[in-house]
């Protein structure tokens, strides 16, 4: 689900009380935006690392696709100068927070794959405070379970390393894909209710470190979790009768 990034919520916000209480160790990083080498992470086939100045062509094309777009908020494109605002909005969070949005990219060649990570639902009153992890890919990336292999490492991120209780997960409710990859990651649906202003469906899944834990995700049960390939044919590692399209 998309967040709008100007609405992100501030760093003194509290986040132990609430719906959904959590808490969280926040990981210090330096004003200048150029974050600790621990924040960059690696999958099987992708590079992880916070939003940048130089992710802004990628995030445009990715913003002005009408398929990538059709299930964020009221399905409209966004422009350069908004996508660059919420580029902005995405460093800003990285420096309050010490979490946020991950560029993907593909390991070997650099291209621009899409996005992952964290952020505030602050779109969805009702389910604050809370924490949101969420995904976006350009087109030709979909189906090869990239975004599941990118949000599981944003989990063991989130858990591991940044110290959170427990994360959402919100999609609209006919993105089918989306539904698959929480159901990979163990999500469980807790309410389905609508978005103000934009009057959009949406479930809202929880996931608590718990059972995150318990789950075949976590490090330490790596032999429970499907290895992905590294060349760019889709996987077929899943487990037995899940699809593998996840879409983005």
């Amino acid at each position: 689900m998309e967040w709008p990034f100007a609405d992100i919520g501030s760093a003194d916000q509290r986040i132990s009380r609430g719906k959904f209480p959590l808490t969280a160790r926040r990981l210090l990083l330096p004003p200048s935006g150029r974050y600790r080498d621990e924040v960059n992470r690696e999958t099987a086939r992708l590079s992880l690392r916070p939003v940048e100045v130089d992710d802004l062509d990628g995030l445009c094309r990715l913003n002005a696709d009408p398929q990538v777009m059709r299930f964020i908020l009221d399905g409209s494109t966004l422009g350069r100068e908004q996508t660059a605002d919420r580029l902005a909005a995405m460093r800003e969070h990285w420096r309050e927070h010490g979490y946020g949005i991950f560029a993907l990219r593909w390991r070997g060649t650099g291209e621009f794959v899409g996005w992952a990570g964290l952020a505030t639902p602050a779109f969805l009153p009702e389910v604050m405070p809370a924490v949101e992890i969420g995904w976006r890919l350009l087109q030709q990336w979909w189906g090869m379970g990239i975004a599941t292999e990118a949000a599981v490492d944003v989990l063991r991120f989130a858990f591991d390393d940044v110290g959170l209780d427990q994360l959402l997960s919100i999609r609209h409710v006919d993105n089918d894909a989306s539904g698959r990859v929480m159901d990979k990651l163990g999500f469980q649906t807790d309410l389905r209710t609508t978005v103000p202003v934009y009057e959009q469906p949406v479930s809202v899944s929880r996931l608590a470190v718990e059972q995150y834990r318990a789950g075949p995700h976590c490090r330490g049960r790596l032999d429970r979790w499907p290895t992905f390939g590294t060349s760019r044919t889709p996987t077929s590692r899943w487990t037995p009768g899940s699809p593998s399209r996840d879409g983005h």
